[in-house]
């Protein structure tokens, strides 16, 4: 059983069949006893559910062997309030915490529903945040409205720049090429010319270890919380593919409170702007290049791989599935996750979004490409 943390990433990108399991953590009691009940339930509705839709036992087979060790590992499962969502496969068992509950489900198909990791991930709602200071880092990981100081692990921390860049510290093992092979500590009497390059060379320090560490192994989006500049140093000088372009413009002498207040008021924020562009981009967009409501349509757009931005109200459930032509049939099953499916197979974006904030104009709608 594996946490997945990134999204997209390869291990739902394989051949299915998929089972999916959204599971609702009941908040009355999070015992370990509890999530063991649960999970049993689970399996046993998942079960009749791979024998109703996978005649073929070379498909169901795997899937159910994976089943029968999910109940049987509940205690690999960290104790949190987290709701959980798991997808199950031929290859093993991934597993995603959820923040914002999404109603419990199970489903089994060719591809995984991805619904309930895209209402969780979407619009930043999950990275790393890297307090950074030109003497002192902490890291932490936010997910949704919740920030949790991340215990640095590892060889050669650089937690601090005098603990990183001492007379004792040997930085010739250090990633980066242009890392010099010794290097001096200035303090506060030397010039600013010398302060600045202690700076430079303990970010490097930092960069190279939050990469190797957390950045490589976890591939979330890392965001900066610093002051203007020390992000342009940092930046300059960073390797990490994985840091994003905006930062949080704040000083570092607050504690994890003051820091969750900052980092909450800054996502409201970006998640206004965010929702603001993509309801303007949907409204400057000719009418020949989107689509409302028309379910039909919208599957043979997504065959064709045309679809640019999906928008789904979060509610909206249609009925029927399409067949790989896009042709639509209304007494299938399905659609909402097939749909999602194929637009993200070709590089489309999706976003799954309250009915309030759609207004009554549609409740799914495109942006095409072309």
């Amino acid at each position: 059983m594996e946490r997945l943390y990134a999204f997209p990433t390869e291990e739902l990108e394989q051949d299915g069949p998929y089972l999916t399991i959204n599971l609702c953590i009941d908040q009355d009691d999070q015992s370990q006893e509890a999530l063991r009940i649960q999970l049993e339930n689970a399996s046993k509705q998942a079960k009749k559910l791979i024998e109703e839709d996978l005649s073929e036992p070379s498909l169901a087979e795997p899937i159910l062997a994976q089943l029968k060790g999910l109940a049987a590992d509940y205690k690999a499962l960290p104790q949190q309030a987290r709701d959980l969502v798991f997808y199950i496969h031929a290859s093993g068992i991934y597993y995603y915490h959820l923040f914002e509950r999404v109603p419990a489900f199970e489903f089994v198909a060719d591809y995984p529903a991805l619904s309930p990791v895209l209402i969780n991930n979407q619009l930043h709602n999950h990275f790393h945040l890297l307090k950074l200071s030109r003497g002192k880092i902490k890291l932490y990981e936010v997910y949704g409205d919740q920030l949790q100081p991340v215990t640095l692990e590892g060889k050669d921390i650089p937690e601090t720049m005098a603990e990183a860049v001492g007379t004792d510290y040997d930085p010739a093992n250090i990633t980066p090429p242009s890392t010099p092979a010794s290097h001096a500590f200035h303090g506060h009497s030397d010039t600013s010319d010398e302060r600045d390059k202690d700076r430079e060379f303990y970010f490097k320090l930092v960069d190279d270890y939050i990469y190797q560490q957390y950045s490589k192994k976890y591939k979330l989006p890392l965001v900066l919380l610093a002051l203007e500049e020390n992000e342009v140093v940092f930046r300059k000088l960073s390797k990490n593919q994985y840091l994003e372009d905006q930062a949080i413009h704040s000083g570092n002498n607050f504690t994890d409170q003051q820091v969750e207040n900052i980092v909450k008021e800054s996502l409201r924020a970006q998640k206004e702007q965010e929702l603001t562009n993509l309801k303007q981009r949907f409204q400057e967009t000719s009418p020949e290049f989107k689509v409302k409501d028309s379910l039909d349509s919208l599957a043979q757009l997504a065959i064709a791989g045309r679809i640019e931005e999906l928008i789904l109200a979060k509610e909206y459930m249609p009925q029927g599935d399409f067949d790989p032509t896009g042709q639509y049939n209304e007494a299938g099953k399905g659609y909402r996750q097939q749909l999602i499916h194929q637009v993200l197979k070709t590089q489309g974006k999706v976003y799954l979004l309250d009915q309030d904030l759609l207004g009554d104009e549609f409740k799914i709608a495109a942006r095409l490409r072309y």
